[in-house]
């Protein structure tokens, strides 16, 4: 019984979730569903009607990004 906004925001403030990216894959267009997004962490937003392959593309971008942050925060911690 919840929207994308609340699982977002769910998952943000607990800190053995909160470093998931989430892409918000949507009908909604409007430009405060977007912003909405993006402010409760969001890291891309996709309105449909969507391709398959954009998804997956989208999706390896952000998982290769979210490893790369992972090991810069690993080496910061390290120095």
């Amino acid at each position: 019984g919840i929207d994308g906004f609340e699982v977002c925001k769910r998952l943000k403030q607990n800190k053995d979730t909160q470093d998931i990216p989430i892409i918000f894959i949507t009908a909604k267009t409007d430009d405060d569903s977007i912003e909405k997004a993006y402010e409760l962490g969001g890291v891309d937003y996709i309105m449909k009607p969507f391709r398959a392959r954009e998804i997956l593309s989208r999706i390896a971008n952000h998982l290769i990004l979210f490893e790369h942050k992972k090991i810069l925060e690993q080496k910061v911690e390290e120095k």
